[in-house]
C-alpha cells in the first residue's frame, strides 16, 4: 500500500516571506517512481479559475521505493500573502509527489507578515 507523509517540525504553521520552510517526508510505495518532488507553492480557491504557482521545487535524487528526505524550500521576499475573502482565497502550501500517481501529501501553511491569513473588513 502506498504511503507517503510530509511532516513540518515543531508543527510550523505560519511563515514570513523570505523564511525557509523545513520540511521532513518520507514515503513506502510499490512501485520505484521516476522522481520524488517536493513544491512549495500558492493557489487560489473561490469563485472562478483557480491558478497555481510553484515558487520552489526540488526532487529528490536517486528515487526508491521508500525514503526519507529532510530538507527546506525559500519563501520568495516578495511573496503575496495568505489571503481569505468572501469569493477568493489565497492558499500556500507544501506538497510532495511520487511520480506516476503513486501518491502525495500536503500541508497548508500561511505566509505573511502578520503570522495569519489577510482577511476583508467585515461589511
Amino acid at each position: 500500500m502506498n504511503s507517503m507523509q510530509l511532516n513540518i517540525p515543531g508543527e510550523k504553521a505560519s511563515y514570513l516571506p523570505g523564511d525557509a520552510v523545513r520540511v521532513e517526508a518520507a514515503w513506502n510505495l510499490d512501485a520505484e517512481p521516476r522522481a520524488v518532488n517536493l513544491r512549495l507553492f500558492w493557489y487560489t480557491q473561490g469563485k472562478g479559475t483557480t491558478d497555481s504557482v510553484i515558487v520552489a521545487e526540488e526532487a529528490y535524487v536517486g528515487p526508491l521505493a521508500s525514503g526519507k528526505w529532510n530538507t527546506s524550500l525559500a519563501i520568495p521576499p516578495d511573496a503575496i500573502s495568505s489571503y481569505t475573502g468572501r469569493l477568493l482565497s489565497v492558499i500556500w502550501a507544501v506538497e510532495i509527489v511520487a511520480e506516476k500517481k503513486l501518491g502525495f501529501a500536503r500541508r497548508e501553511i500561511v505566509v505573511s507578515t502578520t503570522g495569519a491569513a489577510i482577511q476583508p473588513p467585515p461589511g
